[in-house]
């Protein structure tokens, strides 16, 4: 969900703008059953503004400790880690009575929408050419935002293994200026949490859980990496890798059906990307990559030799490709925000009830609530999440040229309208142009 989408059921609704502490409160981005977030600006010395993503706890919650607690430690954990692949968290704490923190206002769509549209575009060879690359490109990045959560350590110098267990496209983020993030550490494990998930208690989606989840088996790295395989082979192939009509049905795939090689499915995507899907998704531990460094180094190395020129500037192409009008509606609701002065702001006291659906499209995005939190959890039933997304509509067909290996143009004197170019250096019997392309049949939903 964008800030531009309708936001979601909450106890308590502010008259915006409002102020809370230092912050600026300028529109509701999203609600769920325990917290709002909100897109907020924060002034700095000298009159020097900055704008934020503020997420608050609900009232009604605010004297509940379990929750507080559940609150601050998703705020504890994300606040800990420090890279660039990883939305940060400026502050978080209590003002004017009410729980908030402060993240990194990103400007851009998770993966769950880059799917979609790239489902949307799927007649077009210029996009179905880069996918193998951009899906590398995001997943490798997504990998080191993850590595440093996975290397966290606290102020005694203690490894806190960290755990993210909510890797999914929904919480990995792409900027419209091509960086990726990591969003949303509601679920993850770590020592020094408050809170102690319960045995038998299970966090996260369903869909995207490693079969030691699902077995309330110990933990590590290489959980986050099997999810991080499961997002990767469903941005390749387009279509859902586990997710069945039931979560007994789900589980029972990510257990003991067959996983399918994405160069199964579509022998045009390249091997060697194949494989190191297939090695992602091992069911045994021990036989994944020892690290999601380890899996991110390997994509950038299938990029690298591929002759494939594919940084953070030419995803932000194909974001810009992508998204050309969505991105002029979100900077749009930027500059409003930024233009709104301080006289115009309501006081923090100012409240009024209110109550609406949430979409059940709604997702998490650039701080938009999880799935986690739509729900009070029930402290005795597994917290089981099947993220419910609604169907795309079937695509225009689009006439434009077929890719050519040719420099790519400079994004300024490039034609409006028309896909980046991509650059390869294959071997013959290895060029994508080379292998027949699977008819995409099924939606990813």
């Amino acid at each position: 969900m964008s800030p531009s989408e309708q936001p979601g059921t909450a106890s308590q609704r502010r008259s915006l703008p409002s102020q809370l502490g230092r912050f600026t409160l300028l529109r509701e981005l999203g609600a769920g059953g325990m917290a709002t977030v909100y897109l907020g600006k924060i002034s700095h010395a000298e009159g020097i503004e900055r704008l934020v993503a503020v997420k608050t706890i609900h009232e009604g919650l605010a004297g509940q400790g379990a929750f507080v607690d559940m609150f601050l430690d998703e705020a504890k954990i994300a606040t800990l880690i420090s890279h660039p692949n990883v939305c940060a968290v400026h502050d978080f704490g209590q003002a004017d009575g009410t729980y908030f923190m402060a993240m990194e206002y990103l400007v851009g769509e998770p993966v769950s929408e880059i799917i979609r549209q790239v489902w949307e575009h799927r007649l077009n060879d210029a996009v179905l050419d880069a996918l193998p690359f951009l899906a590398a490109r995001i997943v490798a990045d997504a990998c080191e935002g993850l590595h440093a959560a996975h290397e966290t350590v606290g102020a005694g110098g203690q490894k806190l293994e960290v755990v993210h267990r909510d890797v999914s496209p929904q919480n990995l983020f792409v900027t419209y200026d091509g960086t990726v993030k990591v969003v949303d550490f509601g679920c993850a494990k770590a020592l020094q949490r408050i809170t102690e998930t319960s045995a038998g208690i299970f966090k996260g989606k369903l869909a995207y859980a490693a079969p030691e989840q699902l077995r309330i088996r110990k933990l590590d790295a290489r959980t986050d990496v099997w999810a991080l395989g499961a997002v990767l082979w469903e941005t390749l192939t387009l279509e859902r890798i586990f997710k069945r009509e039931s979560p007994m049905q789900t589980a029972r795939a990510i257990l003991e059906e067959p996983i399918p090689r994405v160069d199964e499915l579509d022998p045009y995507l390249p091997r060697e990307l194949a494989d190191i899907v297939a090695r992602a998704l091992s069911r045994d531990p021990d036989e994944r990559f020892e690290s999601a460094r380890e899996m991110g180094r390997t994509l950038r190395h299938f990029i690298a030799s591929a002759g494939a020129t594919f940084e953070s500037a030419e995803t932000a192409d194909w974001m810009g490709y992508l998204f050309r009008e969505r991105r002029h509606e979100r900077m749009q609701i930027v500059a409003e925000a930024e233009a709104t002065l301080a006289s115009h702001v309501a006081p923090a006291s100012s409240f009024r009830s209110a109550s609406r659906t949430l979409p059940d499209e709604h997702a998490p995005d650039e701080r938009a609530p999880s799935e986690y939190e739509s729900q009070p959890p029930e402290p005795s039933t597994v917290e089981a999440r099947l993220d419910e997304l609604s169907e795309v509509e079937a695509p225009v067909p689009l006439s434009r040229p077929r890719l050519q290996a040719a420099p790519a143009a400079p994004a300024e004197v490039r034609e409006e309208g028309r896909p980046p170019s991509l650059v390869l250096r294959l071997d013959e019997e290895d060029r994508v142009e080379g292998r027949p392309r699977a008819a995409k049949t099924s939606r990813w939903v």
